[in-house]
């Protein structure tokens, strides 16, 4: 057990001295930019969790296929052979399936949090090193956010990339067989699907927006909270706990309220994404 954690601290310790030499390469650099950095660190690992997305799409549209030999088998009169084989190739489909998906959730989960171990390792070593005047830009709330929110998203996102590939792949391939079960009824789900697209984009430009409110709520709720500790014995000789507890009070009940909003749209969200496959069934 010892050991299996040691090994999980070296990679982690090599993925930051990774990341911290590439970063300060694009730091030197005209232009720099930290998703470069990033893809030379932990980007051959990347590519290889898309390798196994794609096979696990590949398997995924295997199986149905599949099914409608083995119904076919099922209404002919071809050996009994034939059936084995259709129904071991499905099995054996789903097997390599499942393990596709899994490992490819593997590896991506094992980049998120060891690019999630280096941003805030980076972000806090940088924090030591900031002059008077970049102090004076960046307050604290805003660099508690960098290390526990920024660095989160960042890790919680990478499992989704793939999907900006591999998603119109399967929409395309998805259609196609479609179209060779149905014929022309498949436009009708096609139809649906880019009728929603744009009510979708506008959601989720929405909910970036309610992100960002939502981050600048927290900047300012930190910020007050972090100036009431540091001033707290000047608050107490002048007894101005109430005044405080109410101004931290107003910008905590707006951040509710901004989090209550949001709550709200993406459980609308959530309605629209699931009833989507249903109603392309339907028009189908």
């Amino acid at each position: 057990e010892s050991r299996g954690l040691g090994d999980v601290y070296k990679r982690q310790e090599y993925g930051y001295e990774e990341f911290i030499r590439r970063w300060r390469q694009q730091v030197n650099s005209p232009k720099p930019s930290l998703s470069k950095a990033l893809f030379k660190t932990w980007g051959f690992l990347f590519f290889l969790a898309g390798l196994l997305k794609l096979g696990n799409d590949a398997f995924q549209f295997a199986g149905p296929i599949l099914l409608e030999q083995l119904v076919s088998f099922v209404k002919s009169d071809d050996p009994l052979w034939h059936g084995i084989l259709f129904a071991f190739a499905i099995f054996l489909a789903t097997v390599i399936q499942s393990l596709c998906v899994h490992q490819y959730f593997h590896i991506v989960f094992r980049i998120g949090m060891m690019l999630r171990s280096a941003l805030i390792s980076t972000v806090y070593r940088k924090s030591f090193k900031l002059s008077h005047a970049a102090r004076q830009k960046s307050t604290v709330g805003e660099i508690v956010n960098l290390q526990a929110i920024d660095a989160q998203r960042l890790c919680d996102i990478l499992s989704y990339l793939h999907m900006l590939w591999s998603a119109p792949v399967q929409i395309i391939v998805s259609l196609a067989l479609l179209w060779r079960v149905v014929g022309v009824a498949s436009l009708g789900g096609l139809g649906v699907m880019i009728v929603l697209m744009p009510i979708q984009l506008k959601m989720g430009k929405k909910m970036a927006e309610y992100q960002k409110k939502m981050m600048a709520a927290k900047d300012s709720r930190n910020k007050t909270v972090n100036e009431v500790l540091q001033g707290i014995r000047v608050i107490k000789f002048f007894a101005w706990e109430n005044s405080f507890i109410k101004k931290i009070m107003n910008i905590r009940n707006n951040e509710l309220s901004i989090l209550k909003s949001s709550a709200y749209y993406r459980a609308f969200m959530f309605v629209i994404w699931s009833f989507s496959p249903l109603l392309v069934s339907v028009v189908t």
